[in-house]
C-alpha cells in the first residue's frame, strides 16, 4: 500500500467473536476501496456485521485477519496511544444516539474533540472555535450555541453531533444509523446536511443504515449478508 494513498482500503477482513464455548464469525473476507470524496451506504439485516465493520474502520476494534489502511496508514501498526490520536484526528463518528454531554453547551460539545490532543497557543484555540461556530451555523444551530442538549430537539441534537464529528476535519466520516431515531422529516434534513458537508469537505463517508430512503441517496451501496459484502 502506497504510504501517500489518501483512500480507505479494507482488504480481505475477517472478524469473529467468542460467545460462551462457541465462536460467531461476523465478517468474512470483506474488501472495500474508497477514494476521498466517495460515499458508501452499507445496508443489511440486524446482526449482519454492519456496526462491526464501522468499528474496524474506525480503529475501535482490530480485525482477526486482513488489513485496513486509512490515508496510507496501516492501522495494525499503530500503538494504543497512536490509535487514539489517529481516531481523534482522522476519523469522525456519528451514531444513532447523539452522545452529547448534558453538562456542556452545544458549542462546548462540538469543541470537545479539539481538546484531546490540544496544541498550545491562543491562535490555534481561536481558530478551532471559529471553525466550530461555522459548522454550527451550517447545520442551523447558531441560535443554540449556549443551549445544553436537554434544551434541544432530537434533530437539533443530531445536527450538533454531526458538527462535532466534523470539527477535526476528518479524512473519514463514519455514521451508524444517523437518522434511525428521527422522524421522517427530520431524518431528511439530517441526511441532506450529512451529504452536503461530506461533499464540501471531500471526506470519505461510510454510513450504516436500515433506511432505504437514506441509502438510495448514496452513489455507492453495498449489502452485508452472512458476513459478506455485495455491491448493489
Amino acid at each position: 500500500m502506497n504510504a501517500g494513498d489518501p483512500g480507505l482500503h479494507v482488504e480481505s477482513v475477517n472478524k469473529g467473536f467468542r460467545l460462551g464455548p462457541s465462536r460467531v464469525e461476523v465478517l468474512h473476507d470483506v474488501t472495500l476501496h474508497l477514494a476521498p470524496g466517495e460515499a458508501l451506504a452499507v445496508t443489511g439485516p440486524s446482526g449482519s456485521g454492519k456496526s462491526t465493520l464501522l468499528h474496524l474502520i474506525g480503529a475501535l476494534e482490530a480485525p482477526d485477519s486482513g488489513s485496513i489502511h486509512v490515508g496510507g496508514t496501516d492501522l495494525a501498526t499503530l500503538s494504543d496511544v497512536d490509535l487514539a490520536r489517529f481516531r481523534n484526528q482522522s476519523i469522525g463518528f456519528v451514531f444513532q444516539h447523539h452522545h452529547l454531554l448534558p453538562q456542556y453547551t452545544v458549542l462546548e460539545n462540538v469543541l470537545l474533540p479539539t481538546l484531546a490532543f490540544a496544541k498550545s497557543g491562543r491562535g490555534a484555540a481561536a481558530g478551532q472555535e471559529a471553525w466550530a461556530r461555522e459548522l454550527l451555523d451550517r447545520v442551523g444551530l447558531s441560535p443554540r450555541l449556549d443551549h445544553r442538549p436537554g434544551e434541544l430537539s432530537g434533530g437539533e441534537r443530531q445536527r450538533a453531533a454531526l458538527a462535532r464529528a466534523l470539527v477535526m476535519r476528518p479524512a473519514v466520516l463514519l455514521c451508524d444509523e444517523p437518522t434511525g431515531s428521527l422522524d421522517p422529516e427530520t431524518a431528511q434534513t439530517v441526511g441532506d446536511l450529512l451529504l452536503e458537508l461530506h461533499r464540501v469537505q471531500e471526506s470519505i463517508l461510510v454510513t450504516v443504515t436500515h433506511s432505504e430512503a437514506l441509502a438510495e441517496r448514496f452513489p455507492r451501496r453495498c449489502a452485508l449478508v452472512h458476513g459478506q459484502c455485495s455491491a448493489l
